[in-house]
């Protein structure tokens, strides 16, 4: 074969090669929008049922063993641990949405406040807590996880977004050690000051146990049982019914933990 056809034939061989791979990507691409399309219809109409959606995992998107998503893990490491009884430890920090600028802008302060009536241990208290890391906030796993969390938002309705409000961070981490539990505040089911929640999974000790998360129509009426046990697999709760964790324990003694992110979105308080 003469050489100058060899090479054509090698060239055309390349380009029919890299157009393949250029239509796989784009079909993968495709079928991961159709897959996320299914997702949200199912989370609204979850949320529309049954007053909250369990999301899977894959709904955010991120590999399972990426480097950025291990540096988001690390940080639960350095946490303060929470002056209120449970043995956790937590960072916060909140945004402002500008309805013109369709943008969130950082605030200052991490105060946070519940009120009385729906947490009946810590509410009527302005609580300070340490703010979120830079390594955590800059991470673009988290940007990712929060476009995601505010699109899905839009779609439900429950949030204006042509109105300010703030939208919170809650990096907590439950640490059961021996036979000492952590538990959650207020302790047993109820409803959040926020009307939506976002309850993101970062981390479950093999050795945990407990941990779940319950959803009850009334207070003597629990309906479903969740444990969420992959990094990203996610809860939206509403107010529409009553919610708990149960308390986390330690099967063997050593320490166990339970990291999560809490993405909540409510109105503006100036008294606060």
């Amino acid at each position: 074969m003469a050489p100058n056809l060899k090479d054509d034939i090698n060239s055309l061989n390349q380009k029919i090669q890299d157009e393949n791979e250029i239509n796989n990507y784009k079909l993968t691409k495709f079928q991961n929008e159709i897959s996320k399309n299914d997702a949200t219809c199912d989370a609204l109409n979850q949320l529309n049922d049954d007053g909250f959606a369990y999301i899977k995992a894959d709904f955010y998107g991120i590999e399972q063993n990426c480097k950025n998503l291990k540096e988001l893990k690390n940080t639960y490491e350095t946490l303060s641990k929470d002056p209120s009884p449970g043995n956790r430890y937590r960072a916060y920090t909140c945004y402002e949405w500008i309805p013109n600028e369709r943008n969130l802008k950082k605030q200052n302060s991490t105060q946070y406040f519940q009120s009385k009536e729906y947490n009946y241990i810590d509410g009527g208290n302005i609580r300070i807590f340490d703010p979120i890391s830079s390594t955590f906030l800059e991470n673009h796993i988290l940007k990712d996880v929060i476009e995601k969390d505010i699109e899905l938002a839009k779609k439900t309705g429950i949030i204006n977004f042509d109105e300010t409000f703030e939208l919170g961070l809650h990096q907590i981490r439950y640490r059961a050690h021996g036979i000492e539990p952590a538990y959650s505040s207020p302790l047993w089911l109820h409803r959040d000051d926020e009307p939506l929640v976002f309850v993101h999974l970062f981390n479950l000790s093999e050795n945990a146990i407990g941990g779940n998360n319950l959803i009850a129509t009334t207070p003597k009426t629990i309906t479903h049982i969740i444990q969420l046990k992959e990094p990203l697999e996610t809860i939206l709760l509403t107010k529409k019914y009553y919610h708990a964790v149960t308390p986390l324990g330690s099967a063997n003694g050593d320490p166990a933990y339970r990291d999560i992110l809490l993405v909540t979105f409510k109105k503006m308080k100036n008294d606060i």
